[in-house]
């Protein structure tokens, strides 16, 4: 389903995460349930889509308010954090053709950003074990921020990051239909991303990008 015929000027690369440079979805999936770990509280089936498009505090704060969780939203996501740490330090694998297609961008001196909802530490252990970490400007965290992918604040402080490159020209690279919509009303160029997680979503993310790729694997062929 990719359109490798168009040729795009790019200024300026924000990558989402996971899902996106990361294949590390499904890690994912049952996150909301860790949250009751301990508690003995079995959380109604539709959790995970009630907060699919929060970011981890926010989906912290849920759980408590929603089912009486004794904790902190700090205490949760520490506990979230504290169980992924391995698997991103060791384990997670990139999508294909990421680094090669990385490595394209930054030579031609592209300035690039990773706007997610995954921890910072978390972020930058996978990141480095790829030795990706130098080509980014900055990892802009929904924690860190306080911004969630549900506004274009958050693309717009990436932007910053990266030196203000032209908004025309900044693609946002993403797998999520939510932050897909998000960066479009933004105004910003999208590449969607797919992965199996939003299956569902395809055809409404394949509508709204610019380029929709299965991966990256000889992606440097569509822009200038």
């Amino acid at each position: 389903m990719t359109d490798r015929n168009k040729k795009l000027h790019i200024e300026g690369a924000i990558f989402d995460l996971d899902g996106t440079l990361l294949d590390s979805t499904y890690v994912w999936e049952d996150f909301g349930n860790r949250f009751f770990d301990g508690t003995g509280i079995t959380p109604r089936p539709t959790l995970r889509d009630d907060i699919r498009s929060l970011t981890l505090r926010q989906a912290a704060e849920y759980c408590i308010k929603e089912y009486g969780i004794n904790r902190t939203p700090e205490q949760l996501m520490d506990h979230i954090n504290e169980n992924l740490r391995s698997f991103y330090a060791e384990e997670v694998k990139l999508k294909k053709g990421v680094q090669a297609f990385l490595r394209f961008l930054h030579e031609k001196g592209v300035p690039m950003c990773v706007a997610t909802a995954t921890d910072r530490r978390l972020s930058e252990s996978a990141l480095e074990r790829y030795g990706l970490l130098s080509y980014m400007s900055d990892i802009v965290t929904c924690t860190d921020t306080g911004l969630s992918k549900n506004t274009p604040a958050i693309f717009e402080y990436a932007r910053e990051k990266m030196g203000g490159p032209s908004k025309e020209h900044t693609f946002v690279f993403e797998d999520a239909f939510h932050a897909i919509k998000t960066a479009r009303s933004g105004g910003y160029g999208v590449v969607g991303i797919y992965d199996v997680s939003e299956e569902r979503n395809r055809k409404e993310i394949e509508r709204l990008s610019d380029l929709y790729i299965a991966d990256f694997e000889g992606l440097d062929a569509c822009f200038e």
